[in-house]
């Protein structure tokens, strides 16, 4: 006899296999099974069949086919199967609604458009096809970015105008403007260049790109972090996932009601109650420490999307935030598309990532060719030791034999674990 929950919690007895198939069957019309994958505070990941979120706890099939309930806090993420490619955010419907994305300093993000100004012009008015209106202070913003263009990105990777030299305006045919905004108020960004004597003020329509030197906050957020198909993060609080739907709580939106989405809009989870978060690499300020040339040509790092695209010879660092233990990538040669088997053969690249911290570690080291085409890299962080001036993580790209021949790799899914102080009730600081 086997003991097992069915989708209600109760204890139910099956004596064949046949018997647990056919609860599935009966349940399902009740209780959506959905393909999904669970990340662990290790970055280990889990495939499951998704059964149902609430109330914090999570119902999923197991590789096994065992059905597991269980606090959702004991993961880090839930991830559903969908397509999650930038382009195919750009060609979605809600694209020509949500024509901007804004993005804060905290890590969410919200697609959307401008709606006006608040607090005399020290406030965004920003809406959301579906999710309502936010309200939100200049002071939040990092940058405010067209959907099409993934330039901004690309930049802040390899160190953003705005983060090094103070606050940054680029217009539609390019010129760029460096120095302080003032306000963004109806229609229009008003900022105060660096060495001029009087402000400009910019029409909303003409700019293509408004970054602000905000530094990055690393602040307990409250609620779950939840990711859209249209490439919104927002923290939300009582996310449910019951059959077809998903439910939460913005806790960002001027009006705080839960708001009920089809689970296919749903892209992820990020639970708050394992008191960790996950930090994309590509969002951590980068430096390019050394490059050559392969065959005449200069060799630079770039960022599409979520992708950092490398080539040999090259070094680059990261800086880490506080409170990395662990990081996690996948790294795959970057081979053109129906390249010939026996050109295919020439690819062979190394790929090194080291740490720099006041303990001494050794580099991992993987040589990636056409017969081993990819590695999963999972390595923990010592911890950090006080007088640690910061981490940094290195990336080194070697011709490992053949010359520079095709030894282009990229790195996705490359996300950092780090700690999340916990807010004790009645302070505003973390650990108190």
């Amino acid at each position: 006899m086997r003991l097992y929950l069915d989708s209600m919690g109760r204890q139910r007895r099956c004596a064949t296999g046949w018997g647990f198939m056919l609860t599935i069957a009966v349940a399902a019309p009740a209780t959506a099974i959905v393909p999904a994958e669970l990340l662990t505070p290790e970055l280990e990941r889990r495939e499951i069949s998704l059964s149902r979120l609430d109330g914090g706890q999570l119902n999923y099939f197991d590789a096994q086919r065992r059905l597991t309930a269980g606090p959702a806090g004991d993961f880090v993420r839930l991830s559903l199967s969908g397509e999650d490619d930038a382009q195919a955010r750009l060609d979605s419907p809600s694209a020509k609604s949500a024509p901007l994305v804004i993005e804060l300093i905290d890590g969410q993000q919200i697609a959307g458009r401008w709606s006006g100004a608040a607090r005399d012009g020290e406030a965004i008015e920003w809406t959301h096809p579906t999710l309502g209106r936010f309200t939100l202070g200049l002071d939040e913003v990092q940058r405010v970015t067209r959907r099409s263009d993934q330039a901004p990105r690309a930049a802040n990777a390899v160190g953003d105008p705005a983060t090094a030299q103070g606050d940054t305006v680029v217009l539609n045919n390019g010129d760029r403007l460096v120095g302080f905004v003032i306000a963004v108020d109806e229609g229009a960004v008003t900022i105060q260049p660096d060495g001029a004597d009087d402000s400009v003020r910019l029409p909303i329509d003409n700019v293509a790109y408004l970054g602000l030197a905000n530094p990055v906050s690393s602040a307990t957020v409250a609620g779950d972090l939840i990711t859209l198909a249209d490439g919104t993060r927002v923290r939300g609080t009582g996310v449910a996932i019951v059959g077809d739907t998903v439910t939460f709580t913005p806790t960002l939106a001027d009006a705080m009601r839960p708001v009920d989405r089809p689970l296919a809009e749903l892209r992820s989870v990020d639970f708050a109650a394992s008191r960790v978060r996950l930090v994309d690499l590509m969002d951590q300020p980068m430096e390019l420490i050394d490059s050559g040339t392969a065959f005449g040509l200069s060799v630079t790092p770039a960022v599409r999307g979520d992708t950092l695209h490398l080539r040999a010879p090259m070094t680059v660092r990261y800086v880490l935030p506080e409170g990395v233990r662990r990081f996690a990538a996948k790294a795959t040669l970057d081979l053109p598309d129906g390249l010939p088997t026996d050109r295919a053969r020439w690819a062979n690249v190394g790929l090194s990532v080291g740490f720099d911290t006041t303990t001494p570690v050794a580099p991992r080291r993987w040589v990636l060719r056409p017969g081993q085409p990819g590695v999963t890299i999972n390595l923990p962080l010592p911890p950090a030791s006080d007088g640690d001036p910061g981490r940094r993580l290195t990336l080194e790209i070697d011709p490992a034999a053949h010359g520079p021949v095709l030894d282009r790799l990229r790195l996705t899914d490359a996300v950092l674990l780090v700690d999340q102080p916990e807010v004790q009730p009645g302070t505003d600081d973390p650990d108190r």
